[in-house]
């Protein structure tokens, strides 16, 4: 069933993409959302980008806890307002947790995923600006934890740079 689930998330990604049939674009999204757990494993198999608005508009759907495992993809839509996920992405965060959401930002970190985390810090600072500090206190902690063997010190020193620009924070310790 994944592998269903997989090539229909890729067609729909094409028909959007190409101003498909907004008939079959839609029989697309109601067949993700009647099968949520085969559609988010599809999902977090991808990199999403700045086009797919009707993938953020079916992880919001289903939301938690079944979509839990797209939210790190959801963090790096958040990017540029001008991009036209943007808005499909920030509704879907909202139906996420805060620790949720910090759980998966942990995860980017894990990941080297710094481009996305940067985006997301981003994000945080021009529309959650109250929550800056705790994000850079948090992505702090989570670089500078033992064993991690995907970012070393000298990287992390520019992931917290390049994240403090992002946040306006302008301090590096680690």
């Amino acid at each position: 069933m994944t592998t269903l689930a997989f090539e229909k998330v890729e067609r729909l990604q094409s028909l959007y993409n190409n101003f498909g049939p907004p008939d079959e674009i839609k029989s697309l999204k109601a067949w993700l959302l009647a099968h949520p757990s085969e559609t988010v494993a599809a999902i977090a198999k991808l990199k999403l980008y700045k086009f797919d608005v009707p993938i953020a508009e079916v992880i919001a759907n289903i939301g938690p806890p079944v979509a839990n495992v797209c939210l790190p993809q959801l963090l790096g839509l958040v990017a540029d307002i001008n991009w036209p996920v943007y808005a499909k992405a920030c509704e879907a965060l909202t139906r996420f947790s805060w620790p949720l959401i910090l759980e998966a930002l942990a995860q980017l970190v894990e990941q080297s995923e710094i481009e996305d985390v940067s985006r997301f810090c981003l994000w945080v600072r021009y529309t959650q600006p109250s929550l800056v500090g705790e994000v850079r206190q948090f992505l702090a902690a989570v670089i500078a934890q033992p064993g991690h063997h995907e970012i070393d010190l000298e990287n992390a020193h520019e992931a917290l740079a390049d994240i403090d620009e992002s946040l306006g924070t302008g301090t590096v310790n680690i």
